[in-house]
């Protein structure tokens, strides 16, 4: 694998139909919401390199303030693994500022059928929820997301 890039994604940051307070409902609209961007990005072959930034189209169902179980429980609605939070242990490198960031991931996005094998060929959707402050997972400070594409 090589060097990843990042290319700005230039979908629209504000969703057509209004935001459901329902998380389950959010989820599956966040969901249709990466699906819609990535296809726009697919059809317009603006998906180049191995890191397309797409932040500001799950920022409007993941708001920066949002809880972090609620944030976790619309990850999980919309099809994402999300990692466990990191615990003290395991975590030596305190100059990583990311180290107490939550992973969510959609392995295989468009080869739904090789996640069995947990292959790391196609595209894959990431997330990383930052806590409000180290091992304070009550809200959300701050959403980062990603499309990965991999090699074979």
């Amino acid at each position: 694998m090589g060097v990843f890039m990042m290319l700005r994604s230039s979908p629209e940051s504000v969703p057509a139909t209004p935001i459901s307070n329902n998380l389950e409902v959010r989820g599956k609209q966040l969901r249709t919401a990466i699906d819609q961007a990535y296809k726009r990005m697919s059809d317009a072959q603006t998906i180049r390199g191995r890191w397309v930034n797409i932040t500001s189209v799950v920022v409007p169902y993941i708001p920066a303030g949002m809880s972090f179980d609620d944030a976790e429980q619309v990850l999980r609605s919309a099809g994402f693994e999300v990692k466990p939070r990191p615990g003290p242990k395991g975590l030596k490198d305190h100059t990583d500022p990311y180290k107490y960031n939550v992973e969510a991931l959609i392995k295989n996005y468009t080869n739904p059928y090789l996640n069995w094998l947990s292959s790391p060929f196609g595209v894959s959707i990431a997330v990383d929820l930052t806590p409000k402050a180290p091992r304070d997972y009550t809200k959300v400070l701050r959403v980062e997301a990603s499309i990965l594409v991999s090699d074979i």
